[in-house]
């Protein structure tokens, strides 16, 4: 499986006809595609994780979500349910947006190459301070806990949240 991982700035006028133009892409493409919210991403072992995690309750029929894009999202929000994973989702208006693109080579690239149209590319993926504030809602992450660790261990901290999630909540 090809993974290709697509981070920039977009306007979303109306969420629903954003998330039909992906669809749409990922059926032209027959890839899977999922958008998320890039300002909660602690960066790319966050991600990879995520899929791992959601493969993994794949193989083992274990998957909470039916839509493999959907689980990927479940684990990368470190939530137990599906409906509480959508806060990691994207928003009408401006978004730091984050594309994932699972598929064989030929047909990720296809998408890609869509999907470059919909957005202005930017390196969004690593964690940055600008992502502090938002991350540490999403994941709970407590001013306590930094203080221990410290600020440069919040994405180890994203990732053990994401560990844990089958087991907590």
């Amino acid at each position: 499986m090809h993974l290709i991982i697509l981070t920039g700035i977009t306007y979303i006028k109306k969420v629903s006809d954003f998330l039909n133009k992906i669809n749409e892409i990922a059926s032209e493409s027959e890839v899977l595609i999922q958008a998320m919210n890039s300002n909660m991403i602690a960066g790319y072992e966050h991600v990879m994780y995520a899929i791992e995690k959601a493969n993994k309750s794949f193989e083992t029929n274990k998957n909470v979500a039916k839509d493999k894009g959907i689980e990927i999202m479940r684990y990368a929000a470190a939530k137990k349910q599906i409906e509480d994973a959508f806060s990691l989702g994207i928003a009408e208006g401006n978004n730091n947006i984050l594309l994932i693109v699972l598929g064989n080579e030929k047909d990720t690239l296809k998408a890609y190459n869509a999907l470059k149209k919909t957005i202005t590319e930017k390196d969004l993926l690593e964690y940055t301070t600008e992502k502090k504030f938002y991350i540490m809602q999403q994941f709970k992450i407590t001013v306590e806990e930094i203080n221990v660790v410290g600020e440069d261990k919040i994405p180890k901290l994203v990732k053990e949240r994401v560990a844990l999630v089958d087991y907590i909540n």
